[in-house]
This record gives C-alpha cells, structure tokens and sequence, in this order.
C-alpha cells in the first residue's frame, strides 16, 4: 500500500506501509520505514547504510533533494522538510525537526527538535537541539548549541560559541560572537 511515482521512486520498499514517493529517486533505497511522504527529485535518497535507518518513518519531505544525503544507520523519524536542499546533512538520528526554506537546517546530522523557517536559517546546526530560528540566515552560524530563540533575519548569526538558552529577536540581533549562556538581545543590530 505504497504509492511511488518516478524513476527508481520506491524501488526497494519491500514490507513498508502507507509511503508516498513522487519524483525522480525518491524514497529510492528506502526498505521498511513506513508514513514516509517523500516529494521533489531526489528526496530521502540515500537511507541504506542499514536496517535501522532503512526503517525511517513518518517523515514529509517535500522540495528539491530533501533528507538526500548519506545516512548512517540509525533512525530519523517525525521531520519535516520542505524547500529545496533542506536537511541534506548526513543524517544519523535526528529526529523531531521541522525545517521551512531553502538550504534551512541543511547541516542537521543528530539534533533533534528544532525548528527553523526561512532561507539557510539554522543552516549549520548539526547536533544541537531545541533551538527555533525564524527568519532568513536566522541561527546560521551555531552548530552544537541548545534551547537557542533567534527571530529575526540575521538573528543569532554571529559565532555562537558554547552558549545555550541565548535568545535574539531583531534583524542582525545577536550576529556577532558570544559565549555566554542566556544571552539575551532585542532590537535591530542588538
């Protein structure tokens, strides 16, 4: 009971349930994961480094090589992806995620529940988690942080280095370097 539309789209699902692949590879070397919504060319392409990662599911997916990068063996489940390049990380356990906008979240590998919106924002998270950035280039130049609230275009864009639960809400708020946990800036260029 899956629907795969596209060349390779599907190929290898064997005892999945409920996924829906429309476009050029996608879901290509998905085997067993199930309620996965895989749409744009390319999308969820490269999930076979095993069993485990194979049995993704209940991610959505949608845009231009979503989730397509190599994934280690182990399971990303409950994402959303859409844009295009969105998530393309070597994914390995992320779970939880919801990222909106071109190049947003694309470094991701094992952080979980972010949630970013808008071009490259929270574009080099790789394993940190619970951060919400919003806005264009919103969080992009942290990577292992945590419980971070940027908003705003360019929020939060400086070196994050090491500092968690800052929150930046104005356009460049928080763009240049910091360290400090609980850092707090409101206000254009704050």
């Amino acid at each position: 009971r899956n629907v795969a539309i596209g060349y390779q789209s599907g190929m290898t699902l064997t005892s999945a349930d409920e996924n829906i692949a429309i476009g050029h590879e996608a879901l290509k070397t998905h085997l067993t994961g199930s309620k996965n919504v895989a749409i744009g060319h390319q999308v969820m392409l490269d999930t076979d480094a095993g069993t485990t990662s194979q049995s993704s599911s209940e991610n959505v997916f949608i845009g231009y090589q979503v989730a397509s990068g190599t994934w280690t063996d182990a399971a990303c489940n409950h994402n959303v992806g859409i844009g295009n390049d969105v998530m393309r990380g070597a994914l390995d356990g992320a779970n939880y995620n919801v990222a909106l906008g071109s190049e947003a979240l694309i470094s991701v590998t094992t952080g979980d529940a972010n949630i970013v919106a808008g071009y490259q924002a929270g574009n080099d998270i790789t394993t940190g988690e619970a951060n919400i950035c919003i806005g264009n280039r919103a969080g992009d130049e942290f990577d292992t942080e945590n419980y971070n609230i940027f908003i705003g275009e360019d929020a939060g864009g400086g070196a994050i280095n090491g500092a968690d639960k800052c929150v930046a809400i104005g356009k460049s708020a928080l763009d240049g370097a910091i360290t400090t946990d609980g850092t707090i800036a409101i206000g254009h260029d704050a």
